[in-house]
């Protein structure tokens, strides 16, 4: 039986991970930037596959193969209840990392 593995970005707590771990799919990286989703998913997954970082900072080529890119994206530059700056506000940004990972691992979901 092949292993479906798979990376959640923006992790938080891990709602994603969550879903994906009760079809036995493996998380081989979890990311987010907030010390405290850390603390959480830790509790909840305590795998050490959790990376705390900005995304940006992190080496496209050190990100894990994987069959599925999973994540929360940060919805505040878009949202009708936020400022609304899209692409001008710096959280946007991690959108074009996104590509990068897509381009470079090519995922199949």
């Amino acid at each position: 039986m092949t292993i479906i593995k798979y990376i959640d970005l923006f992790c938080g707590t891990g709602a994603f991970s969550h879903v994906l771990e009760k079809k036995d799919y493996e998380c081989v990286l979890a990311n987010d930037m907030v010390k405290e989703s850390q603390l959480i998913y830790d509790l909840n997954y305590g795998d050490n596959k959790f990376m705390l970082n900005d995304l940006n900072d992190i080496e496209t080529k050190t990100i894990p193969k994987h069959d599925i890119l999973c994540g929360g994206f940060p919805c505040q530059p878009f949202s009708i209840a936020g400022k609304q700056l899209g692409f001008e506000d710096v959280r946007s940004n991690v959108f074009w990392k996104i590509l990068d990972i897509l381009n470079y691992r090519k995922p199949s979901i």
